[in-house]
């Protein structure tokens, strides 16, 4: 079983009857990567305006984040190793970072924002090396004038501090 175009489309428009169950029944590593090229897919479309590829593209990225958080834990819920995770988060951040920074259209680059600032803190959750390493990457890397995804990690790196201490 894989994401596809017709099960997000049955998912948005709740035409087949056990299309969300039959998500569920996806395994975590496939869901993670089916999504992440389909969203990338979606926001690199001629015509991302086109209501269907719009949609399709908030929907992959609302699916994504929701994933990239069970990444967190998967050990205890999916049967996922440490290391089988961390490299499922390395997979895809490239994928994420060039689509936040060169390609999504402005209705999807606050959704791969948050799924940027998800990754952040599931990676601090698996490695806390690799989550520092990474959220400085990311801050690297974010142009000045971006300023949704910084709060959140700078929120997120704060919260962190407290409950750590």
């Amino acid at each position: 079983m894989s994401v596809s175009i017709d099960l997000l489309d049955s998912m948005l428009s709740g035409g087949k009857p056990g299309a969300e169950e039959l998500y569920k029944t996806i395994p975590l590593q496939t869901k993670v990567r089916e999504l992440t090229h389909l969203l990338g897919q979606f926001c690199n479309a001629a015509d991302i305006n086109n209501n269907n590829n719009s949609g399709r593209a908030m929907l992959s990225a609302v699916l994504l984040r929701r994933e990239i958080t069970a990444l967190a834990g998967s050990e205890q819920m999916h049967g996922l190793s440490k290391s089988t995770a961390l490299g499922l988060c390395g997979e895809i951040a490239e994928s994420l970072m060039s689509l936040f920074m060169d390609g999504a259209p402005t209705q999807s680059r606050r959704q791969i924002g948050h799924c940027i600032a998800e990754l952040c803190s599931s990676l601090s959750i698996i490695s806390p090396n690799d989550g520092k390493e990474w959220m400085k990457s990311v801050l690297g890397r974010l142009e000045p004038g971006v300023s949704v995804i910084f709060l959140y990690i700078n929120l997120w790196c704060t919260l962190h501090s407290y409950v750590s201490h």
